[in-house]
């Protein structure tokens, strides 16, 4: 497995993080704008070229750039929930109308604990350059408002 792309202009590697592993177990959740999801759902920021809100200082801000970001659904459903609609009434961007709840099925993607005060169910996913849409299991689909 390779991680180029996740590692492309900068000097940080971003797999020698602390609380970072495979996890092809637990569910996670994504916020995506389609009720269809695609590979491009999975994007992160970089991939979209986001424009940045913020300068990248260090090797987290750097990481967390190229990560894609979820949240770890287990025993966390009203944390998640809490969680977007708060990110919806910051930013429209982050208005997501879709959920889309997963599994990483096959070991393309490491999980990276990047939880916080205001988000204790964050996690941020480290694809490999070999990941695909196959890659994950879709469980479930569903309208933020029904979540």
């Amino acid at each position: 497995m390779t991680f180029n792309d996740l590692h492309e202009g900068h000097e940080f590697d971003c797999l020698q993080q602390n609380d970072i592993d495979y996890d092809l177990t637990n569910l996670f959740v994504r916020g995506i704008h389609h009720q269809l999801a695609c590979v491009h759902s999975f994007n992160s920021n970089k991939q979209d070229m986001t424009p940045l809100r913020y300068q990248l200082n260090g090797k987290y801000d750097h990481c967390r750039y190229r990560c894609v970001s979820i949240n770890l659904l287990s025993n966390n459903k009203d944390t998640v929930r809490q969680f977007y609609e708060m990110a919806a009434g910051i930013s429209p961007k982050l208005d997501f109308p879709f959920l889309c709840v997963f599994r990483v099925s096959k070991a393309t993607a490491k999980i990276w604990n990047t939880a916080s005060k205001r988000n204790p169910s964050h996690r941020s996913m480290v694809k490999a350059d070999q990941f695909d849409l196959s890659d994950v299991e879709i469980v479930d689909i569903i309208s933020r408002g029904s979540f």
